[in-house]
């Protein structure tokens, strides 16, 4: 089963990707910046190696454009039959 660690981490680099082929260059370290998180933090939420709460999946969520029903998703995923 997905946590929602996992769902909102591949959301993360969804986003960073779809950055990455907007703007050629534009780095990592731009993309914590720009979600008002340290690079060491976000590297780590990416990687997996470090789970992420509630608080931090709704300011990060926030800050990548995802409306409240898909942060309430990845808070609640449905449970597999």
């Amino acid at each position: 089963m997905t946590n929602r660690s996992e769902l909102f981490r591949a959301r993360l680099q969804t986003e960073f990707q779809n950055r990455v082929k907007a703007h050629g260059k534009y780095s990592f370290r731009a993309f914590a910046h720009s979600l008002k998180i340290d690079p060491s933090s976000l590297h780590d939420i990416m990687k997996g190696e470090r789970k992420v709460g509630e608080k931090i999946i709704r300011r990060l969520g926030e800050c990548i454009g995802m409306s409240l029903e898909e942060i309430e998703q990845v808070l609640n995923p449905p449970l597999l039959k």
